[in-house]
């Protein structure tokens, strides 16, 4: 609420930015001020919900908490205008996301993964967030395309649905409405935020308790960023991370040995995260953190007998990584590190 303030009043604008690019800032009107109601309603409905339902079955209250994650956010956006509008031209900016956009200019899956460091420079201009990336975002929308253009009655009523917020873009209205339609992917970001919750409940009891688990996804929604950066890339990343996580640490904590598939597939889904996106770094720091917290050592026990453990679940782990990123340089021509170099 406190870092809410902060933005809305711009007490400091240092959080808009400062290393080369700065968020503008419009000072909110009194005009304006009726558009934040049905965010509050649905907030205060919302909290009511989370109290209401507290003792009732976990599934319920997840389902509850699950809606309340697709509204609040929803609800907010109506601040700046039409959320349906504006969920749509986060998707379809290059500039703040750039999957779709470069997605519906590339013309084959296998070019664009061959060519992929000679395109990084091209496509600057178009969105430095991808021109820095694998090409994981454009590859899925591009291929969504190619898989909703063999779906007519499904990708004509989608994209025809798009077609009014698109009068005055020319290359946008050309697109057929297959390709408009895979935009519903990044439109329907409230939903991927909000399934966050699933895992994050699996989590949470694995780690404590039913209430823990409950009391975590109860509130976990109500992070304002949650809503700023919601139709960006950055919107499925809380799912991913936290599914990542789940199997990672219950691969940790039930497998005596150190070995498990829910550690190789904790490295895998790794590995199809960073081709998404390398903001997914740190999770390879928080894996090796994980895996040295679950580390106990008996008394009667050797320091080597005691450490093969976490060594078999990086190993393991590592496996699953390097498995996806073995296959991805197969097809590719090129790893994964050349990227980051």
């Amino acid at each position: 609420i406190a870092l809410t303030l902060f933005f809305a009043f711009d007490w400091w604008p240092f959080l808009r930015g400062g290393f080369g690019w700065r968020w503008p800032y419009n000072r909110p009107e009194i005009g304006q001020l009726a558009r934040i109601i049905p965010a509050v309603a649905v907030i205060v409905l919302y909290l009511f919900g989370v109290h209401r339902w507290r003792h009732t079955r976990a599934a319920t209250y997840l389902t509850w908490c699950i809606l309340g994650a697709m509204l609040i956010p929803v609800t907010l956006l109506y601040w700046w205008g039409d959320p349906l509008a504006i969920l749509f031209s986060r998707t379809a900016s290059g500039l703040i996301s750039g999957g779709f956009s470069v997605g519906m200019k590339i013309t084959s899956i296998s070019g664009t993964l061959g060519n992929w460091p000679e395109m990084m420079a091209a496509l600057k201009p178009e969105s430095i967030h991808i021109a820095l990336s694998l090409p994981g975002w454009p590859i899925v929308y591009h291929g969504l395309a190619g898989a909703l253009a063999e779906m007519p009655v499904i990708s004509r009523p989608l994209g025809m649905l798009l077609r009014p917020y698109l009068c005055n873009n020319i290359p946008l209205m050309n697109l057929a409405n297959a390709q408009l339609a895979s935009a519903w992917l990044g439109i329907l970001s409230p939903l991927w935020a909000a399934l966050t919750a699933v895992p994050l409940y699996l989590l949470g009891r694995d780690l404590g308790d039913e209430e823990l688990a409950l009391k975590a996804v109860a509130w976990c929604h109500l992070v304002p960023a949650l809503a700023l950066f919601l139709g960006t890339l950055n919107t499925p990343t809380p799912l991913m991370a936290t599914i990542i996580v789940y199997f990672l640490w219950t691969g940790l904590t039930r497998e005596k040995r150190g070995l498990s598939w829910r550690l190789l597939l904790a490295g895998g889904l790794s590995a199809v995260a960073l081709i998404l996106t390398f903001a997914f770094i740190p999770l390879l720091l928080l894996a090796g953190i994980l895996a040295l917290a679950t580390w106990q050592r008996d008394k009667n026990q050797s320091w080597l007998s005691a450490f093969r453990k976490p060594l078999l679940a990086g190993i393991t782990f590592g496996l699953g990584l390097l498995l996806v990123f073995a296959v991805y340089s197969l097809i590719a021509g090129h790893t994964p590190l050349d990227i980051l170099a």
